[in-house]
């Protein structure tokens, strides 16, 4: 036996079938959370076609309050809890995240 990993493994019926898995870049669609996720994915996509370097925290805060309800906009963007929605939208590989190199004391002592 040259792989003997396979005995090791155990193997889901499902993946002897031989069928498409789930691809783990598109669970924001079907999460709890789905709309939130969906508007920042699409604020990024939007985004791209017109940057090549991304798009910033600051500026996509803005561009979400931009595309909420004008009267409740604000409320809305304090709960969505931006932090926690792009960590996990790069946990499951639908965007990456880079930090750029801070260039002022106030921006080492941001949380970027």
């Amino acid at each position: 036996m040259e792989n003997a990993t396979y005995a090791t493994e155990t193997l889901d019926a499902w993946v002897l079938l031989g069928l498409p898995g789930a691809i783990p870049a598109a669970t924001f669609l079907t999460s709890p959370r789905a709309a939130q996720y969906r508007l920042i994915v699409g604020l990024l996509a939007e985004r791209q076609t017109t940057s090549l370097t991304g798009v910033g925290h600051d500026e996509l805060i803005a561009l979400v309050h931009t595309r909420l309800p004008l009267e409740s906009a604000d409320a809305l963007v304090a709960s969505l809890n931006l932090d926690e929605r792009l960590t996990q939208l790069v946990e499951w590989g639908t965007c990456e995240a880079w930090q750029e190199p801070a260039h002022s004391e106030a921006d080492f002592l941001r949380n970027r």
